[in-house]
Protein backbone atom coordinates (compact mmCIF):
# COMPACT_ATOMS: atom_id res chain seq x y z
CA UNK A 1 0.00 0.00 0.00
CA UNK A 2 0.86 3.68 -0.25
CA UNK A 3 -1.53 5.11 2.32
CA UNK A 4 0.32 8.40 2.85
CA UNK A 5 0.48 9.05 -0.95
CA UNK A 6 4.21 9.80 -0.94
CA UNK A 7 4.86 7.75 -4.08
CA UNK A 8 6.52 4.86 -2.23
CA UNK A 9 4.92 1.63 -0.99
CA UNK A 10 5.95 -0.33 2.08
CA UNK A 11 7.29 -3.05 -0.24
CA UNK A 12 9.47 -0.45 -1.95
CA UNK A 13 10.98 0.63 1.36
CA UNK A 14 8.59 3.16 2.96
CA UNK A 15 9.25 2.70 6.68
CA UNK A 16 6.26 4.79 7.84
CA UNK A 17 3.25 4.68 5.54
CA UNK A 18 1.38 7.16 7.76
CA UNK A 19 3.90 9.99 7.24
CA UNK A 20 4.87 11.29 3.77
CA UNK A 21 7.98 12.91 5.26
CA UNK A 22 9.51 9.48 5.85
CA UNK A 23 10.54 7.79 2.59
CA UNK A 24 13.53 5.67 1.60
CA UNK A 25 16.04 8.04 -0.04
CA UNK A 26 14.63 11.25 1.49
CA UNK A 27 17.10 13.80 2.88
CA UNK A 28 17.18 13.90 6.67
CA UNK A 29 15.44 16.95 8.17
CA UNK A 30 17.53 17.80 11.21
CA UNK A 31 15.52 18.44 14.34
CA UNK A 32 12.11 16.95 13.49
CA UNK A 33 12.68 13.70 15.45
CA UNK A 34 11.64 11.62 12.42
CA UNK A 35 13.41 8.93 10.45
CA UNK A 36 13.05 10.84 7.18
CA UNK A 37 15.34 8.60 5.12
CA UNK A 38 14.16 5.27 6.62
CA UNK A 39 17.58 4.36 8.03
CA UNK A 40 16.13 3.24 11.39
CA UNK A 41 17.66 6.36 13.02
CA UNK A 42 16.01 9.76 13.54
CA UNK A 43 18.06 12.92 12.90
CA UNK A 44 21.19 10.99 12.04
CA UNK A 45 24.30 13.08 11.45
CA UNK A 46 22.67 16.17 12.94
CA UNK A 47 24.60 16.32 16.19
CA UNK A 48 21.49 17.41 18.05
CA UNK A 49 21.05 20.53 15.90
CA UNK A 50 17.98 21.59 13.91
CA UNK A 51 16.86 24.51 11.77
CA UNK A 52 13.45 25.27 13.30
CA UNK A 53 12.67 28.88 14.22
CA UNK A 54 9.87 30.33 16.35
CA UNK A 55 9.79 33.94 17.50
CA UNK A 56 7.22 32.99 20.16
CA UNK A 57 8.70 29.90 21.81
CA UNK A 58 12.30 29.90 20.60
CA UNK A 59 15.60 30.86 22.17
CA UNK A 60 18.83 31.32 20.22
CA UNK A 61 20.62 29.21 22.83
CA UNK A 62 18.40 26.24 21.93
CA UNK A 63 19.55 23.48 19.55
CA UNK A 64 16.94 24.48 16.95
CA UNK A 65 14.88 21.28 17.03
CA UNK A 66 11.09 21.20 16.81
CA UNK A 67 10.94 20.70 20.57
CA UNK A 68 13.50 23.47 21.24
CA UNK A 69 13.54 25.95 18.33
CA UNK A 70 15.76 29.00 18.01
CA UNK A 71 14.20 32.47 18.04
CA UNK A 72 15.79 34.20 15.03
CA UNK A 73 16.10 33.43 11.34
CA UNK A 74 19.77 34.41 11.51
CA UNK A 75 20.47 31.68 14.09
CA UNK A 76 18.42 29.15 12.12
CA UNK A 77 20.54 29.92 9.05
CA UNK A 78 23.74 29.58 11.12
CA UNK A 79 22.62 26.08 12.17
CA UNK A 80 21.88 25.23 8.53
CA UNK A 81 25.37 26.32 7.48
CA UNK A 82 26.91 24.25 10.28
CA UNK A 83 24.90 21.20 9.21
CA UNK A 84 25.89 21.70 5.58
CA UNK A 85 23.97 22.76 2.49
CA UNK A 86 21.52 22.16 1.00
CA UNK A 87 19.28 22.87 4.00
CA UNK A 88 15.93 24.45 4.69
CA UNK A 89 15.19 26.75 7.63
CA UNK A 90 11.62 26.14 8.85
CA UNK A 91 10.09 29.35 10.26
CA UNK A 92 6.96 29.48 12.39
CA UNK A 93 4.34 32.20 12.04
CA UNK A 94 5.04 35.56 13.66
CA UNK A 95 6.88 38.82 13.05
CA UNK A 96 10.65 38.74 12.59
CA UNK A 97 12.33 42.14 12.89
CA UNK A 98 15.80 41.31 11.61
CA UNK A 99 18.19 41.75 8.72
CA UNK A 100 18.24 38.65 6.50
CA UNK A 101 21.09 38.02 4.04
CA UNK A 102 20.65 34.85 2.01
CA UNK A 103 23.29 32.12 1.95
CA UNK A 104 23.63 29.88 -1.10
CA UNK A 105 21.56 26.65 -0.88
CA UNK A 106 20.12 27.65 2.51
CA UNK A 107 16.39 28.05 1.82
CA UNK A 108 13.77 29.78 3.96
CA UNK A 109 10.29 28.27 4.34
CA UNK A 110 7.59 30.11 6.28
CA UNK A 111 4.13 29.24 7.53
CA UNK A 112 4.67 26.59 10.23
CA UNK A 113 2.57 26.45 13.39
CA UNK A 114 4.39 26.93 16.69
CA UNK A 115 2.99 29.14 19.44
CA UNK A 116 2.84 29.21 23.23
CA UNK A 117 -0.52 27.39 23.09
CA UNK A 118 0.72 24.51 20.93
CA UNK A 119 3.54 23.61 18.58
CA UNK A 120 2.65 21.08 15.88
CA UNK A 121 4.82 22.54 13.06
CA UNK A 122 1.95 21.85 10.64
CA UNK A 123 2.44 24.11 7.62
CA UNK A 124 -0.17 26.61 6.44
CA UNK A 125 1.37 29.92 5.23
CA UNK A 126 -2.03 31.65 5.28
CA UNK A 127 -3.08 30.60 8.79
CA UNK A 128 0.44 30.96 10.21
CA UNK A 129 1.81 34.01 8.42
CA UNK A 130 5.56 34.45 8.76
CA UNK A 131 6.51 38.13 8.33
CA UNK A 132 10.05 39.40 7.82
CA UNK A 133 10.14 43.16 8.34
CA UNK A 134 13.03 45.06 6.78
CA UNK A 135 15.46 46.79 9.12
CA UNK A 136 17.18 48.94 6.49
CA UNK A 137 16.64 50.36 3.00
CA UNK A 138 17.67 47.28 1.01
CA UNK A 139 15.49 44.81 2.94
CA UNK A 140 16.10 41.08 2.54
CA UNK A 141 19.30 40.74 0.48
CA UNK A 142 20.33 38.16 -2.11
CA UNK A 143 24.02 38.83 -2.94
CA UNK A 144 25.70 37.71 -6.14
CA UNK A 145 26.58 34.27 -4.68
CA UNK A 146 22.90 33.21 -4.67
CA UNK A 147 21.46 30.98 -7.42
CA UNK A 148 18.07 29.36 -8.02
CA UNK A 149 19.12 26.54 -5.67
CA UNK A 150 18.24 28.95 -2.83
CA UNK A 151 14.48 29.28 -2.19
CA UNK A 152 12.18 31.71 -0.43
CA UNK A 153 8.72 30.21 0.04
CA UNK A 154 5.60 31.00 2.04
CA UNK A 155 6.81 34.28 3.58
CA UNK A 156 5.49 37.80 3.96
CA UNK A 157 8.33 40.27 3.36
CA UNK A 158 7.70 43.95 4.11
CA UNK A 159 9.84 47.01 3.32
CA UNK A 160 11.00 49.52 5.92
CA UNK A 161 8.78 52.57 6.34
CA UNK A 162 10.35 55.98 6.71
CA UNK A 163 11.29 59.24 5.04
CA UNK A 164 14.00 60.20 2.55
CA UNK A 165 16.26 57.42 1.33
CA UNK A 166 19.12 56.72 -1.06
CA UNK A 167 18.66 56.69 -4.83
CA UNK A 168 17.61 53.05 -4.74
CA UNK A 169 14.80 53.77 -2.29
CA UNK A 170 13.32 51.51 0.35
CA UNK A 171 12.98 47.91 -0.82
CA UNK A 172 11.40 44.80 0.70
CA UNK A 173 13.78 42.49 -1.25
CA UNK A 174 16.98 43.37 -3.12
CA UNK A 175 18.57 40.94 -5.56
CA UNK A 176 22.07 42.41 -5.78
CA UNK A 177 23.21 40.12 -8.58
CA UNK A 178 21.64 37.12 -6.84
CA UNK A 179 19.13 34.93 -8.66
CA UNK A 180 17.12 32.94 -6.07
CA UNK A 181 13.83 31.07 -6.48
CA UNK A 182 11.07 33.21 -4.93
CA UNK A 183 7.72 31.40 -4.74
CA UNK A 184 4.38 31.71 -2.93
CA UNK A 185 5.29 34.82 -0.95
CA UNK A 186 3.59 38.13 -0.23
CA UNK A 187 6.05 40.96 -0.92
CA UNK A 188 5.02 44.46 0.12
CA UNK A 189 6.70 47.76 -0.61
CA UNK A 190 6.73 50.15 2.35
CA UNK A 191 4.62 53.28 2.60
CA UNK A 192 7.12 56.16 2.59
CA UNK A 193 7.11 59.95 2.51
CA UNK A 194 9.48 62.85 1.93
CA UNK A 195 11.53 64.09 -1.01
CA UNK A 196 13.72 61.66 -2.99
CA UNK A 197 11.88 58.67 -1.61
CA UNK A 198 11.17 55.59 -3.72
CA UNK A 199 9.42 52.46 -2.52
CA UNK A 200 10.02 49.12 -4.25
CA UNK A 201 8.65 45.72 -3.34
CA UNK A 202 11.24 43.68 -5.32
CA UNK A 203 14.40 45.26 -6.75
CA UNK A 204 16.46 43.23 -9.27
CA UNK A 205 19.82 44.95 -9.80
CA UNK A 206 21.96 44.36 -12.89
CA UNK A 207 24.04 42.47 -13.56
CA UNK A 208 22.46 39.10 -12.77
CA UNK A 209 25.47 36.86 -12.12
CA UNK A 210 23.59 33.71 -13.16
CA UNK A 211 22.45 34.48 -16.69
CA UNK A 212 19.53 32.09 -16.21
CA UNK A 213 18.15 34.76 -13.89
CA UNK A 214 15.94 34.67 -10.82
CA UNK A 215 12.64 32.75 -10.75
CA UNK A 216 9.74 34.83 -9.41
CA UNK A 217 6.64 32.61 -9.42
CA UNK A 218 3.26 32.50 -7.68
CA UNK A 219 3.76 35.55 -5.46
CA UNK A 220 1.59 38.51 -4.52
CA UNK A 221 3.71 41.64 -5.03
CA UNK A 222 2.35 45.04 -3.99
CA UNK A 223 3.92 48.46 -4.45
CA UNK A 224 3.73 50.81 -1.47
CA UNK A 225 2.55 54.40 -1.34
CA UNK A 226 5.08 57.18 -1.84
CA UNK A 227 5.37 60.93 -2.31
CA UNK A 228 7.67 60.26 -5.29
CA UNK A 229 7.87 56.79 -6.93
CA UNK A 230 6.25 53.41 -6.26
CA UNK A 231 7.31 50.19 -8.04
CA UNK A 232 6.14 46.60 -7.61
CA UNK A 233 9.10 44.99 -9.43
CA UNK A 234 12.04 46.90 -10.87
CA UNK A 235 14.92 45.70 -13.04
CA UNK A 236 17.52 48.43 -12.95
CA UNK A 237 21.28 49.09 -13.08
CA UNK A 238 23.49 49.29 -10.04
CA UNK A 239 26.12 51.26 -11.97
CA UNK A 240 25.93 52.78 -15.42
CA UNK A 241 26.46 51.31 -17.88
CA UNK A 242 25.85 47.85 -16.38
CA UNK A 243 28.37 45.23 -17.59
CA UNK A 244 25.46 42.82 -18.11
CA UNK A 245 21.68 43.19 -17.84
CA UNK A 246 19.33 41.83 -15.20
CA UNK A 247 17.49 38.61 -16.09
CA UNK A 248 14.41 37.06 -14.48
CA UNK A 249 11.50 34.73 -15.10
CA UNK A 250 8.37 36.41 -13.69
CA UNK A 251 5.41 34.03 -13.94
CA UNK A 252 2.07 33.40 -12.29
CA UNK A 253 2.21 36.38 -9.93
CA UNK A 254 -0.33 38.99 -8.86
CA UNK A 255 1.45 42.35 -9.12
CA UNK A 256 -0.07 45.70 -8.20
CA UNK A 257 1.31 49.23 -8.33
CA UNK A 258 1.03 51.64 -5.42
CA UNK A 259 -0.17 55.19 -5.01
CA UNK A 260 2.44 57.81 -6.00
CA UNK A 261 3.07 60.62 -8.50
CA UNK A 262 4.97 57.99 -10.54
CA UNK A 263 3.94 54.36 -10.23
CA UNK A 264 4.69 51.11 -12.13
CA UNK A 265 3.67 47.53 -11.34
CA UNK A 266 6.74 46.32 -13.31
CA UNK A 267 9.59 48.57 -14.46
CA UNK A 268 12.04 46.54 -16.60
CA UNK A 269 14.56 49.17 -17.64
CA UNK A 270 17.64 46.93 -18.02
CA UNK A 271 16.10 43.50 -18.57
CA UNK A 272 18.23 41.22 -20.71
CA UNK A 273 17.69 38.37 -23.20
CA UNK A 274 15.95 35.43 -21.53
CA UNK A 275 13.69 37.63 -19.39
CA UNK A 276 10.14 36.25 -19.41
CA UNK A 277 7.06 38.04 -18.03
CA UNK A 278 4.23 35.54 -18.44
CA UNK A 279 0.81 34.60 -17.02
CA UNK A 280 0.73 37.37 -14.42
CA UNK A 281 -2.23 39.42 -13.20
CA UNK A 282 -0.91 42.99 -13.29
CA UNK A 283 -2.70 46.11 -12.06
CA UNK A 284 -1.52 49.70 -12.44
CA UNK A 285 -1.56 51.91 -9.36
CA UNK A 286 -2.80 55.48 -8.93
CA UNK A 287 -0.92 58.58 -10.08
CA UNK A 288 -1.77 62.23 -9.67
CA UNK A 289 1.25 63.83 -11.34
CA UNK A 290 3.32 63.89 -14.54
CA UNK A 291 5.03 60.56 -13.76
CA UNK A 292 1.95 58.59 -14.73
CA UNK A 293 0.86 55.05 -13.99
CA UNK A 294 1.68 51.89 -16.00
CA UNK A 295 1.23 48.16 -15.65
CA UNK A 296 4.56 47.40 -17.38
CA UNK A 297 7.24 49.84 -18.49
CA UNK A 298 10.07 48.19 -20.41
CA UNK A 299 13.27 49.64 -21.80
CA UNK A 300 15.23 46.40 -22.06
CA UNK A 301 14.65 43.00 -23.68
CA UNK A 302 11.88 40.59 -22.68
CA UNK A 303 9.08 38.33 -23.80
CA UNK A 304 5.77 39.61 -22.39
CA UNK A 305 3.23 36.84 -22.93
CA UNK A 306 -0.27 35.88 -21.77
CA UNK A 307 -0.59 38.46 -18.99
CA UNK A 308 -3.80 40.12 -17.78
CA UNK A 309 -3.15 43.83 -17.33
CA UNK A 310 -5.75 46.10 -15.68
CA UNK A 311 -8.46 43.51 -16.24
CA UNK A 312 -10.12 43.90 -12.81
CA UNK A 313 -11.46 47.44 -13.09
CA UNK A 314 -12.35 47.58 -9.40
CA UNK A 315 -8.64 47.26 -8.54
CA UNK A 316 -7.21 49.55 -11.21
CA UNK A 317 -5.76 52.84 -10.01
CA UNK A 318 -6.69 56.30 -11.26
CA UNK A 319 -4.31 58.36 -13.40
CA UNK A 320 -5.70 61.80 -12.69
CA UNK A 321 -3.29 64.07 -14.58
CA UNK A 322 -5.16 65.82 -17.41
CA UNK A 323 -2.04 65.90 -19.63
CA UNK A 324 -0.29 62.72 -18.43
CA UNK A 325 -0.43 59.56 -20.54
CA UNK A 326 -0.94 56.36 -18.54
CA UNK A 327 -1.46 52.83 -19.75
CA UNK A 328 -1.05 49.08 -19.74
CA UNK A 329 2.36 48.53 -21.41
CA UNK A 330 4.93 51.21 -22.27
CA UNK A 331 7.75 50.07 -24.57
CA UNK A 332 10.44 52.75 -24.46
CA UNK A 333 13.35 51.88 -26.75
CA UNK A 334 12.85 48.22 -25.89
CA UNK A 335 13.47 45.02 -27.83
CA UNK A 336 10.50 42.88 -26.89
CA UNK A 337 7.86 40.36 -27.90
CA UNK A 338 4.42 41.37 -26.69
CA UNK A 339 2.09 38.46 -27.40
CA UNK A 340 -1.25 36.99 -26.31
CA UNK A 341 -1.93 39.51 -23.54
CA UNK A 342 -5.17 41.17 -22.46
CA UNK A 343 -4.23 44.81 -21.91
CA UNK A 344 -6.59 47.60 -20.83
CA UNK A 345 -5.60 51.17 -20.02
CA UNK A 346 -6.10 52.39 -16.44
CA UNK A 347 -8.79 54.83 -15.36
CA UNK A 348 -8.08 58.43 -16.32
CA UNK A 349 -8.50 61.10 -18.99
CA UNK A 350 -5.34 60.15 -20.99
CA UNK A 351 -4.99 56.37 -21.33
CA UNK A 352 -3.73 53.73 -23.74
CA UNK A 353 -3.31 49.99 -23.73
CA UNK A 354 0.09 50.09 -25.46
CA UNK A 355 2.69 52.82 -25.98
CA UNK A 356 5.54 52.30 -28.46
CA UNK A 357 8.16 55.03 -28.12
CA UNK A 358 11.87 55.79 -28.24
CA UNK A 359 13.87 57.62 -25.58
CA UNK A 360 17.58 58.44 -25.82
CA UNK A 361 18.39 55.36 -27.94
CA UNK A 362 16.63 53.72 -30.91
CA UNK A 363 14.25 50.88 -30.21
CA UNK A 364 15.02 47.36 -31.29
CA UNK A 365 12.46 45.11 -32.94
CA UNK A 366 9.16 45.05 -31.07
CA UNK A 367 6.74 42.25 -32.00
CA UNK A 368 3.08 42.84 -31.09
CA UNK A 369 0.91 39.84 -31.93
CA UNK A 370 -2.26 38.14 -30.73
CA UNK A 371 -3.16 40.67 -28.00
CA UNK A 372 -6.48 42.14 -26.92
CA UNK A 373 -5.89 45.91 -26.53
CA UNK A 374 -8.39 48.34 -25.06
CA UNK A 375 -7.57 51.98 -24.29
CA UNK A 376 -9.70 51.89 -21.13
CA UNK A 377 -10.00 55.36 -19.62
CA UNK A 378 -12.90 57.05 -17.89
CA UNK A 379 -14.88 60.25 -18.31
CA UNK A 380 -14.01 63.07 -15.92
CA UNK A 381 -16.32 66.06 -15.67
CA UNK A 382 -14.99 69.18 -17.45
CA UNK A 383 -12.01 67.20 -18.75
CA UNK A 384 -11.71 65.89 -22.28
CA UNK A 385 -11.06 62.16 -22.28
CA UNK A 386 -8.62 60.65 -24.80
CA UNK A 387 -8.16 56.89 -25.02
CA UNK A 388 -6.36 54.73 -27.59
CA UNK A 389 -5.56 51.08 -28.01
CA UNK A 390 -2.05 51.87 -29.31
CA UNK A 391 0.00 55.09 -29.18
CA UNK A 392 3.18 55.30 -31.27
Amino acid sequence: LDQDKDGQTTCAGDCDDQDPQNVLGNPEICGDARDNNCSNTADEGCGGLGTFVSTQTGNDNNPGTQALPVASIKEGMAHAVQLGAPRTVYIAGGNYFEKVILVERISLEGGSQCSFASCSWARDPVAHRTSIRAQDEEGLLAPATITKATRLDGLRIVGQTGGSSSGYGRRAITLDGGTPTITNNRIEGANVSGNSTRTVALSILAPSVDQGGALIDGNTIIGGDSSETSLGIEMRHKSWPPPNPAVATITGNTIRGGDAPRTRAIAAWVSGPGTLIEDNTITAGSSSDTGGSWGIEIGGTATINANRINLDRSQVGVCAGASTLCGGIASESSTSRITNNVVIGPRGPMTTALLLSEREVPAGTVVVNGNYLDGGGSQFSAVATTTAAIVI
